[in-house]
């Protein structure tokens, strides 16, 4: 199985509760994956889409947000040209009241060619469902082991440069590149496509494309030099793996202390962006701090929770981070 169908999977396993969430989810696959037809009298609309799972929440979610019917049918893998999975979801009625009803229409009746004004403007927590939807609907991601980059491909420029804006608000780095007139969007930086992962709900692909990327200049160290930004890149991952170890470590030592929210919330930051520097990590906080800042919390809850494990007889931070060997020389 390929790496993108991993992801794929994985991403397509996430339950959604908010009926609005649900809303924009299939609002984004008709508009990125969506193909309308007229047959006699009526209005066919297929969504196509590489997962039977997330095929079944569309389904599901047609019929609860939306009060209207679907089936879904498998794409016939004569006409498929890989190997990843394809499956149909198609709605059927005589007039185009879930086009409506999906925003995919503007008050004067004539299509929107980009989002909606409420997905644009959506908080960041339903921003992330919307990348998550647009990657299982036309993204692809390389192997790990290779020059790895993620691509969108979106139907026209419009998709293009507001997806491009989604993940910047969400703080990954992205360009847009049009290849024989085919709007795509592209995110190179492994470190974002990690972070980009993780936000869409694909944690255990994250860790396995960091943990492979990460594995190329291991094994090269011992023949070759490398350039200093390569083995910079990889201390400042294990200094980053380090640190969440010990927060992690510091929160559970000081669970039923009381202890200055401002603290916490530095840890709980540190633990929620693995792949971010302390300058990203400092404008991550609620309010934004500078990178001393954030730096200082973390000392400051760490030194706490090191003074309280001695009195209590207890591994402290550092004991946490003994076994820790993510980023090493082999």
């Amino acid at each position: 199985m390929s790496f993108t169908q991993l992801v794929i999977d994985e991403i397509s396993d996430i339950s959604v509760a908010e009926e609005e969430t649900k809303k924009i989810i299939v609002s984004v696959a008709m508009r990125l994956n969506g193909e309308l037809k007229a047959e006699k009298k009526r209005l066919i609309i297929n969504i196509h889409t590489r997962s039977l799972q997330f095929a079944k929440k569309l389904h599901s979610y047609i019929k609860s947000s939306f009060g209207e019917s679907s089936k879904i049918f498998k794409y016939p893998e004569a006409k498929l040209s890989n190997s990843l999975e394809h499956y149909i979801v198609q709605h059927k009625s005589k007039d185009a009241s879930l086009i409506k009803k999906a925003g995919l229409t503007g008050k004067t009746g004539l299509p929107v060619k980009g989002f909606s004004s409420n997905i644009i403007h959506a908080e960041k927590q339903i921003l992330k469902h919307v990348i998550a939807t647009a990657f299982i609907c036309t993204g692809k991601i390389g192997d790990p082991e290779k020059a790895s980059t993620v691509e969108i491909t979106t139907p026209n420029s419009d998709i293009a440069m507001a997806l491009d804006g989604i993940l910047k608000k969400l703080g990954v780095e992205s360009k847009i590149k049009t290849p024989r007139g085919i709007s795509k969007v592209i995110i190179k930086d492994k470190y974002d496509i990690a972070e980009f992962l993780s936000f869409s709900g694909a944690i255990n692909s994250s860790e396995k494309f960091l943990k492979t990327y990460i594995k190329v200049p291991k094994i090269k160290l011992k023949t070759h030099n490398k350039t200093s930004s390569d083995i910079n890149s990889l201390k400042s991952y294990r200094a980053s793996e380090i640190a969440i170890l010990k927060a992690k470590r510091a929160l559970e030592i000081l669970k039923d202390e009381n202890i200055k929210n401002e603290l916490i919330q530095a840890a709980k930051t540190r633990i929620a962006h693995p792949n971010k520097s302390l300058e990203k990590l400092a404008s991550c906080s609620n309010p934004p701090i500078t990178k001393d800042a954030i730096a200082s919390r973390l000392r400051r809850l760490n030194s706490l929770a090191d003074k309280r494990a001695s009195e209590k007889n207890i591994p402290s931070t550092a004991d946490a981070t003994k076994n820790c060997t993510f980023g090493e020389r082999k």
